[in-house]
């Protein structure tokens, strides 16, 4: 008896093979790229809530210290604003927070300015990346007063019409965006009224 050997021919040839491979690349290749799409708006994404957030920490960290200036609970005529210090781009704001008629204790005197891109606070850091910071001050009718001081400062007689400063921060981002290859940058505005001294002005 004869053995018949079967031949199957009906595998996959190396032509079929090659296709599946190269749409597989392709599919793969589409896979990554949307995934790096993702990952870098993802990154600017947070860049910029990073920004947003610590813009707000810093305008609240100085608004607590600008609502406290002129606090003068033994009526010792606390000043609220230092003049000849405080200008355009740079705030003095001082308190007496202990009630010993001084403004010599810890934190009662605090000036803000700007040092190349560090946002300082009584000399120490309190913002990186600040490209730009800016005050205005307002009178009781919201009107602004112009330092007439020597360097830009305002002089006695117009730290006693401050009753509420806006403070201006313009923030950049620690890594530049991919697509552009610009920092990314974000700004601030907030208007802080000066408690103590409308206290003082209305009574």
């Amino acid at each position: 008896m004869r053995e018949h050997i079967r031949k199957d021919n009906t595998g996959i040839t190396l032509v079929e093979l090659m296709i599946v491979l190269v749409l597989s690349l392709l599919l793969m290749s589409a896979a990554y790229m949307a995934y790096q799409a993702q990952n870098v708006s993802g990154n600017v994404q947070h860049q910029i809530a990073t920004l947003q957030q610590d813009l707000r920490a810093v305008l609240d960290i100085m608004e607590k210290d600008i609502r406290n200036a002129g606090c003068d609970p033994r009526s010792a005529n606390i000043a609220a604003v230092l003049a000849d210090t405080s200008g355009l781009m740079r705030i003095a704001v001082t308190a007496d927070l202990d009630g010993d008629g001084t403004t010599n204790g810890v934190n009662e005197h605090v000036i803000y300015e700007l040092n190349g891109i560090s946002l300082q606070r009584n000399n120490q850091a309190l913002a990186q990346n600040v490209t730009s910071f800016g005050v205005t001050y307002l009178d009781q009718n919201d009107a602004q007063i112009i330092p007439a001081g020597a360097g830009n400062t305002l002089t006695t007689a117009q730290t006693g019409q401050v009753l509420a400063v806006q403070m201006n921060i313009w923030m950049r981002s620690n890594q530049r965006d991919p697509e552009t290859g610009n920092f990314m940058s974000r700004n601030q505005q907030r208007r802080i009224a000066l408690k103590n001294m409308a206290i003082r002005l209305f009574d």
